[in-house]
């Protein structure tokens, strides 16, 4: 389950260590995927409400990391992924399997 919302939101990976939470986009700063309006859509939405949701984003030489602090555990992870994924106003795909 947590494998298909990171897919959906865009991420190809997550590690949690430390209480914190980061969340990695697309490495290939070609891909279409950041033509998207989904990612348009979620950085807009990150934008606008990240600080109350205590999320931020940064640039790494490779990456675009959302990164949201004090997160406790993998269930946690969960919930604010999904969390993200509900609170914002997205028409994901969906997926046919």
């Amino acid at each position: 389950m947590m494998r298909k919302v990171c897919k959906d939101l865009g991420f190809e990976r997550i590690i949690l260590k430390n209480n914190k939470l980061r969340c990695y986009f697309v490495e290939n700063p070609q891909s279409p995927f950041y033509e998207s309006s989904l990612f348009q859509k979620l950085l807009t939405w990150i934008s606008v409400n990240g600080t109350q949701y205590g999320l931020s984003i940064k640039k790494s030489p490779k990456n675009l990391i959302l990164i949201k602090d004090r997160v406790p555990s993998l269930a946690e992870a969960r919930e604010v992924l999904e969390g993200i994924k509900n609170r914002y106003e997205i028409n994901l795909p969906t997926s046919s399997s």
